[in-house]
């Protein structure tokens, strides 16, 4: 995993430099507990396209008590199963095109995603994504 991630960085950064406005922002890694913070929907979906593992997204809020709540929670079982499947967290506060595109009404919303890149499972709020974590990755 760290490699792919490493090119996905080392790609993202290249074209952070370019002042194109579709191009990919830079996001930033947390490597000591396995995060990766998207700033944009063009992110996800490249993140997305290599296929190979699980993806889970904590769709959050900083205005939401709940999401603040559970963010160091989402960051134990992330830094815990990073071997396993990739953790992102997105800021429905910065990037607004993906609610849209993912039809979140509610935050903290978890979208899972399988190998291939395809939504196969969400859970929204702090209890039902609690449970889905004590039971997964």
């Amino acid at each position: 995993m760290k490699t792919s991630l490493n090119i996905l960085l080392a790609t993202t950064s290249l074209m952070a430099t370019s002042h194109e406005p579709d191009k990919i922002h830079c996001h930033k890694v947390y490597e000591s507990n396995g995060l990766i913070e998207l700033h944009s929907a063009k992110e996800l979906e490249t993140l997305l396209d290599q296929k190979g593992q699980k993806t889970y997204v904590d769709v959050y809020s900083t205005y939401c008590p709940p999401c603040r709540t559970l963010a160091p929670e989402f960051e134990k079982w992330a830094k815990d199963n990073s071997d396993q499947a990739r953790f992102v967290k997105v800021n429905s506060n910065e990037v607004r095109e993906i609610p849209e595109k993912y039809s979140i009404r509610g935050v903290p919303t978890l979208l899972v995603f399988d190998e291939n890149g395809n939504l196969v499972d969400r859970k929204v709020g702090i209890y039902e994504i609690r449970d889905f974590m004590s039971n997964n990755p």
